[in-house]
């Protein structure tokens, strides 16, 4: 009897395979390719600098984002940050007086940006992560987004973080 059925059910089943890739190919975004990033020497940076800026992608799509964080206005970090199942966050540390900042995050492949201002008293420890979920047949896509948490204390591990090159 099995026999009888074993056709039916094969095609059966590689139509709905079909199905699921197809869905799952034409869901999500197209992103266009990396930009040129020129190197910048910031002036906020300092290695002993009052703010730690920890920067990074959490998605695996696109695998390499360009992310450029301006405070003020001026540059702190312009470079390309690639997501694995090892990245890290790459900690910068920046000399910024007290008082509030405009935090300015933009990434042109990524398709996001962000405004956000801070409040610097003493010490600041703030993370820009990069995000984007693709989406598939079961879960809707997230658009591409960046998010930007400040703390007085340290709150993110020593292991996950690194110097920049």
């Amino acid at each position: 009897m099995w026999s009888r059925w074993m056709p039916v059910l094969t095609l059966l089943i590689a139509v709905v395979a079909t199905a699921a890739i197809w869905l799952v190919a034409r869901s999500g975004r197209v992103f266009g390719p990396l930009p040129a990033i020129e190197p910048t020497r910031s002036p906020l940076l300092a290695k002993d600098g009052n703010v730690f800026l920890y920067v990074g992608s959490m998605a695996f799509e696109p695998r390499v984002v360009d992310i450029c964080v301006k405070i003020d206005g001026k540059p702190a970090v312009h470079d390309s940050f690639e997501h694995d199942l090892t990245s890290e966050l790459t900690r910068y540390r920046l000399r910024l007086a007290r008082g509030s900042h405009q935090v300015s995050v933009v990434s042109e492949r990524g398709q996001a940006s962000l405004e956000q201002t801070i409040e610097v008293s003493d010490e600041l420890h703030v993370s820009v992560a990069y995000f984007y979920g693709q989406g598939s047949v079961f879960i809707p896509e997230s658009p591409p987004c960046f998010t930007l948490h400040a703390e007085p204390t340290a709150w993110i591990p020593s292991w996950g973080w690194r110097d920049p090159p």
